[in-house]
């Protein structure tokens, strides 16, 4: 199976209830790795009715605008209005990066799936995809490696 791209349709991704680990974090690129994102209205789940990607990565490149914790700009090349802006909100799995929330903007950007993964009707969180109760950054990280797409890998390296 192949890996899902989504490079439009961004603003119909919810990240409200979702747990996230950012595993890039550059003016060139900012990879987030999201369980649990929402998504309705959506190429994923057409209807109204919100649905939940178990696993997913969102990807910003050349980002022009990227505020932390809704204060702190880090990067302000973009003069324009706010309204193109992702939001990410939700849970970071791990709060050592000091990072809640997101917003950002940026030349290029999008969702990925992976192959295997399922649209759920309720919320589910990390504990549910790896069935067990404590969860080290470690062994999240070897977690999000063995799934990383070969397209993200790519970019991380270049």
């Amino acid at each position: 199976m192949v890996e899902k791209i989504f490079t439009n349709y961004l603003e119909e991704v919810d990240t409200f209830e979702s747990q996230f680990k950012v595993i890039s974090f550059s003016e060139k690129l900012v990879i987030v790795f999201i369980i649990c994102a929402g998504v309705s209205t959506h190429p994923i789940n057409p209807s109204e009715k919100l649905k939940f990607i178990d696993k997913s990565f969102l990807v910003f490149e050349r980002i022009t605008f990227l505020k932390l914790n809704a204060e702190k700009i880090i990067i302000n090349k973009f003069k324009g209005s706010d309204s193109n802006s992702f939001f990410l909100g939700g849970e970071n799995l791990f709060v050592k990066d000091g990072i809640k929330e997101l917003q950002i903007q940026s030349e290029s950007s999008f969702l990925q799936v992976i192959p295997d993964y399922k649209l759920h009707s309720v919320p589910i969180r990390i504990n549910d995809l790896l069935f067990e109760d404590i969860l080290s950054e470690n062994q999240l990280t070897n977690f999000i490696e063995k799934i990383l797409p070969l397209n993200i890998q790519k970019l991380r390296i270049d």
